[in-house]
């Protein structure tokens, strides 16, 4: 990822489940997981969660930062998602914003 305020470095998602929305007439899924930014400067990891709509391929999530280390140690924060699945599958295309609250 690359980024204002020189936050570069790279991203990783776990994803925990694809758990259908009950009574979801679009068939879309919720996508409970783990985000984690790594930079030079330190880590954050993200508890997060998506809805993805599977015939498109497009999902958007919102998360909240729940560990942190070296420069970002202590800090707190939301960080929203949106982005799409590529054509095989295999890979996605993530926007994220970062709000960041350092102590």
């Amino acid at each position: 990822f690359k980024g204002n305020h020189g936050f570069k470095g790279t991203s990783a998602f776990s994803a925990l489940a694809f758990d259908p929305i009950p009574n979801d007439p679009l068939g879309r899924l919720a996508v409970p997981g783990e985000s984690t930014y790594t930079t030079s400067d330190g880590q954050i990891t993200v508890s997060d969660v998506s809805v993805f709509v599977v015939d498109a391929g497009t999902f958007a999530g919102i998360g909240r930062i729940v560990a942190a280390t070296g420069e970002f140690a202590g800090a707190t924060g939301n960080v929203f998602t949106y982005g799409h699945a590529s054509e095989d599958g295999n890979s996605f295309t993530t926007n994220f914003v970062i709000e960041i609250e350092l102590p």
